[in-house]
């Protein structure tokens, strides 16, 4: 018998025609990453979209920083926010807060290779004290906090 027809080796190849055939995203480096809240912008404001912005670039920079690249042939993450709910005040009866979007891992030629939609929800009492000035502040900036860590788990599977 030859080799090439030995059933270890055929089972080898067909393990890497597998494995060839499935985009090992949790393995992916990315290129770069950028957040997009202009449907935020339009619901909730300019002012809201831009702090919530500003909190999820940090919080995925610190989320996925140790698979950014410099390889400008890598995919890059680009995160979508399309949905923010923050009740007035958390003892009003709804008592969560919610964002929602999804992230797109995206080709150097702009192909969608992947979705990965994505919903993080808070209790609105988290941020502590509903009283304080800065409070709407610090609720966008935990529920960020929370999506950029739950959408790593999703995304790169840790």
């Amino acid at each position: 018998m030859k080799w090439w027809m030995s059933p270890s080796f055929r089972i080898t190849l067909v393990a890497a025609a597998l494995a060839a055939a499935t985009p090992a995203l949790a393995q992916a480096r990315y290129s770069g990453i950028s957040v997009d809240t202009s449907r935020i912008a339009a619901d909730d404001g300019v002012f809201v979209a831009r702090n919530l912005s500003r909190f999820m670039r940090a919080d995925l920079r610190a989320s996925f920083g140790d698979l950014l690249t410099r390889d400008r042939n890598a995919p890059s993450l680009v995160v979508r926010l399309t949905g923010l709910k923050t009740p007035p005040l958390p003892n009003t009866g709804d008592t969560s807060d919610y964002m929602q979007g999804e992230a797109l891992v995206v080709s150097p030629g702009g192909h969608i290779l992947a979705r990965h939609p994505m919903q993080a929800a808070l209790n609105a009492g988290y941020s502590g004290a509903w009283y304080r000035p800065e409070n709407e502040r610090l609720r966008l900036r935990n529920l960020s906090r929370s999506y950029a860590y739950w959408l790593r788990r999703e995304v790169a599977g840790r």
